[in-house]
């Protein structure tokens, strides 16, 4: 099913299993507190509580392929594509939000550091 806007592209069904392993392994490791808590200073309170508002498919989707989508992302004095964004963040992050992360409304990109990370010895975790 296409996302709501032709602007947010919806992941294929490769991407689609290795997001919900990364899921899955996130939901186990947010069980010990200090996991959960440890993205507070990138403002995510609770990393299970994000991970249950994540939605893949469908018509009420809140995360997209950010290497893919045409919608524009304001940087700075600039409005790139998410997709420019993403490309040009290449090795920064693997994914990146539009809004508050975990606020209602918000949209969460991931990207190519999330699918292709440079240092393959810990690929799960990274993902997770």
């Amino acid at each position: 099913m296409l996302p709501q806007n032709p602007r947010l592209a919806p992941f294929d069904v490769n991407d689609l299993k290795v997001i919900k392993q990364a899921v899955s392994d996130a939901q186990k490791l947010a069980t010990d507190p200090k996991c959960d808590e440890a993205l507070k200073a990138y403002g995510i309170d609770s990393l299970s509580t994000l991970l249950k508002g994540l939605v893949f498919e469908g018509p009420n989707a809140n995360t997209f392929d950010g290497r893919k989508s045409s919608g524009l992302i304001a940087e700075g004095n600039k409005t790139p594509t998410v997709a420019q964004y993403a490309t040009s963040h290449k090795e920064e992050f693997g994914a990146f939000t539009q809004g508050p992360p975990g606020e209602k409304g918000s949209i969460l990109f991931l990207s190519y550091y999330f699918f292709d990370p440079p240092n393959i010895n810990w690929v799960r975790t990274q993902r997770a």
